[in-house]
């Protein structure tokens, strides 16, 4: 579904250098080519790089963890085109599950109810 979206799921990251540096610590960045602010997790790997990122408004603009977290299931549903017709297999789940799984967001770690 990458291409479908192409603008939620980009490939490359978009800077190169930030300040400050790449690191698994932090996760408020400014690129130093452009200015943009963002908020980047990075893999935790001794030469890092970026695996999720959402561009900021500015350098002051702080995201909630339950604001992460739903951009994060966003993603997760364009990634798989939507809900299928189909319950999650979980047992009493009533949920619908994601197109190709057989899970719901619920059962992915996710507190997110499609009833």
């Amino acid at each position: 579904m990458k291409d479908k979206f192409a603008g939620y799921f980009i490939e490359e990251f978009p800077c190169e250098e930030t300040l400050p540096r790449f690191n698994y610590d932090d996760v408020y960045y400014v690129c130093n080519e452009c200015g943009q602010a963002w908020y980047f997790e990075c893999a935790p790997i001794e030469c890092t790089y970026p695996i999720f990122g959402i561009k900021l408004l500015n350098i002051n603009t702080k995201t909630r963890d339950n604001e992460i977290n739903a951009i994060k299931q966003f993603l997760i549903v364009l990634a798989h085109d939507g809900f299928s017709k189909n319950k999650c297999k979980h047992m009493f789940c009533s949920n619908y599950a994601l197109n190709g799984l057989e899970v719901c967001l619920n059962h992915l770690g996710f507190g997110y109810s499609t009833r």
